[in-house]
């Protein structure tokens, strides 16, 4: 398949519940090109679908997920607590400016930055500001 023609479905029967489009994908395991007919959200061929792989696959989101958690910790505030209503904290921006934050149970990640600051390009300039003095 090449990638300027689109996924073309077909139908099967195979399915109890009736009719199911498959497509031809390519693996998603990586250095794989299997191309390989798929239902919609296969990602891995026959081989790749094996338990043997499964345990490389796990490591593989894991160190994806530590790098979004790293990636979000940069610009966010990481507070890890433990309550069970919704509750009222504030905080300080690096510019000095106090905002306030409510913290949700079992949500962990908060914004670093006050409203002013949490625009990428402002953020920038924030830390520039800061930097030079």
């Amino acid at each position: 398949m090449t990638e300027d023609r689109p996924r073309k479905p077909y139908l099967s029967k195979n399915e109890p519940t009736g009719a199911t489009k498959i497509f031809e994908k390519q693996c998603q395991y990586p250095e794989c090109t299997t191309m390989y007919f798929g239902v919609g959200a296969s990602k891995y061929c026959a081989e790749h679908q094996k338990n043997e792989y499964k345990k490389e696959l796990l490591k593989m989101k894991d160190n994806e997920a530590k790098k979004e958690y790293e990636e979000n910790a940069k610009s966010n505030n990481i507070i890890e607590h433990s309550h069970t209503k919704t509750t009222q904290m504030t905080a300080t921006c690096p510019c000095g400016r106090h905002f306030n934050i409510t913290l949700i149970p079992d949500v962990h990640i908060y914004p670093k930055y006050c409203p002013e600051h949490r625009n990428i390009y402002r953020r920038q300039q924030l830390e520039e500001r800061l930097a030079n003095g």
